[in-house]
């Protein structure tokens, strides 16, 4: 950037490359909206007021606001590129994004975070990560690749790093796990933030939890945690994703004495949700549908994410700072009509104003490491009752079912006319070959099976089906195209290859949503439960530290004990 020339600009001595003129423009330190011009230069706002440019767009009164800041997002859970997120995101609005690579860490390790890095370097907004701080998440499952202490370190450094990624293992930090108070210490001294997840923690392990130095919570839920947390100075997300949505139960939380501490995330968006009803637009029309001033709103997309990643150089429209904007016809529903980046038009009317590079992934390594011939998903009838995992409607939390499946031959099989599948959960980072199977409830399936490597948090395959062979047959295409959703109706595959680490397309977003969309149509033909995704559902199967029963690589789980249990009751 010519410093100089901006502030030749500044003094009114030369024309701006761009005016935006009458527009009136949102001062969130003040509260104020004022009419004002706009001038830039060199991507950054040189002045508001009376100037001349080359270039002259008339808002004719429009509202401008400061680009918006996404602050927690695993954009793995999108099933696309960071490429493809971020101009998806950029359409309503989102100018700087802050995102977990966790998914991705669990799988590649570093190299997921340096992929990540390097597939956002010339993307049309701005990506910053926060390092994953629990690789592998617990020890109950096996997953591809551990980020110690040692690995954390060195990610710190990385270009476009802003801090430690949510740090999930809060007991673990309450009662002094060294390798996790050594990963915050780390961060600290670097100056960096410490994200947190402590879902209903309070009192005195709220207490030693920020003593620590974790900084932030996006998983609050009540409005009292919220309280607690904000007053000592815990900064509180307010989430609206595809699967939680806790910002319905604690937009009254937002005032003008609370609102400093407070910011907007996402945490995991569905591609068909992000195509059909958007972004952080979602989050703030919401507020001001509950009666939230839109100017406090707006600190919450802007100025305080700035604030706590430590922007300098973005979150308000002022003099110096990046010409990050967005403008709307009004503050209410939040559809922008302009977005500009650095002071270039990137979107206008709801589409990309220009075109736009894709990336080229032809030699992305394979992490679908499986040998399908040595699988042996047998149960022996070592009892005639057996604990089955119960899936709820339109949750994720499951229960423990005691279920009396088919017997044939000395082993227990799926009975799908009772709503009783095989599942199996196998490991596929190449590590061990292990695999563990069990029983489901509560899916519906009636005929074939479905296998995918989404497995929170380890990302191994798991697969449910009404017969053994159906699920090998699943699984061995999984193998086939390097990871996705394989969904088989004992006549044709249903398919959304991922081959990016078993996580993420290299599709547009919208082929993504529309191949997701026919397997999830075509499992609901199959039995599946209108009330049930046929992919989230089971995306959450593995995954120990949410109640109740789970199943990963290495066996059945207790989760209210994080511990293993027998199958056979």
């Amino acid at each position: 950037m010519d410093m100089r020339r901006v502030l030749e600009v500044a003094r009114g001595e030369k024309p701006a490359d761009l005016l935006l003129k009458n527009g009136k423009v949102v001062f969130l330190p003040t509260g104020e909206i004022i009419e004002k011009d706009i001038a830039i230069c060199e991507g950054v706002i040189a002045g508001l007021g009376d100037y001349e440019a080359y270039e002259v767009i008339d808002l004719n009164g429009a509202y401008v606001t400061p680009g918006f800041i996404e602050s927690h997002v695993h954009i793995e859970s999108s099933l696309v590129t960071p490429l493809e997120f971020l101009k998806a995101v950029a359409l309503y609005g989102t100018t700087t994004v802050v995102a977990d690579p966790h998914e991705i860490a669990n799988v590649m390790g570093l190299e997921g975070i340096k992929f990540m890095l390097e597939d956002s370097k010339n993307a049309i907004i701005d990506l910053f990560l926060e390092v994953p701080s629990c690789v592998p998440a617990t020890s109950l499952e096996t997953a591809g690749a551990e980020l110690d202490e040692g690995a954390v370190q060195a990610a710190l450094k990385y270009p476009r790093i802003v801090g430690l990624g949510e740090v999930m293992d809060f007991p673990g930090v309450v009662l002094g796990d060294d390798d996790l108070l050594t990963k915050i210490e780390k961060t600290k001294a670097m100056g960096m933030e410490v994200a947190g997840h402590a879902p209903m923690i309070g009192d005195k392990w709220l207490n030693a939890y920020l003593a620590s130095g974790v900084q932030s919570d996006h998983e609050v839920a009540t409005v009292e945690e919220g309280l607690e947390k904000l007053r000592y100075g815990m900064y509180v997300l307010l989430r609206y994703g595809s699967a939680a949505k806790d910002i319905f139960n604690l937009y009254s939380l937002v005032n003008e004495k609370t609102s400093e501490f407070l910011l907007l995330c996402a945490d995991d968006r569905h591609p068909e949700d992000l195509l059909n009803e958007g972004h952080l637009n979602m989050h703030l029309s919401f507020l001001v549908k509950k009666g939230i001033d839109p100017v406090i709103a707006l600190r919450l997309a802007t100025i305080n994410p700035a604030r706590y990643f430590g922007f300098k150089d973005r979150g308000i429209i002022a003099p110096g700072k990046l010409a990050d904007l967005n403008v709307f016809e009004d503050l209410e529903k939040f559809t922008p009509k302009m977005v500009f980046k650095r002071g270039r038009l990137i979107v206008k009317d709801g589409e990309i104003a220009d075109g736009l590079k894709r990336n080229l992934y032809d030699s992305f390594p394979n992490t679908v490491h499986v040998d399908v011939s040595s699988l042996n998903l047998d149960i022996p009838a070592r009892s005639n009752k057996v604990k089955a995992i119960k899936l709820l409607p339109h949750q994720i939390i499951t229960e423990c079912e005691i279920v009396e499946p088919r017997v044939e031959g000395g082993l227990l099989q799926a009975d799908p006319q009772r709503d009783i599948l095989k599942v199996a959960v196998i490991e596929r980072h190449g590590k061990n070959g292990g695999m563990a199977a069990g029983f489901l409830t509560g899916y519906g399936l009636k005929k074939g099976a479905i296998a995918q490597t989404i497995s929170h948090d380890s990302h191994n395959i798991v697969a449910v089906g009404v017969a053994d062979e159906a699920i090998l047959k699943v699984v061995e295409r999984l193998r086939e195209i390097k990871g996705g959703i394989v969904l088989w109706d004992e006549e044709e595959f249903y398919e959304l290859p991922l081959p990016i680490g078993g996580l993420m397309s290299t599709l547009p977003l919208e082929e993504v949503k529309d191949r997701l969309k026919i397997i999830l149509k075509r499992a609901e033909n199959l039995g599946v439960k209108p009330e049930i995704d046929a992919v989230l559902s089971l995306g959450f199967i593995a995954l120990p530290v949410i109640p109740n029963l789970r199943l990963s690589d290495r066996g059945l789980i207790d989760s209210s004990k994080i511990e293993f249990t027998s199958l056979w009751v």
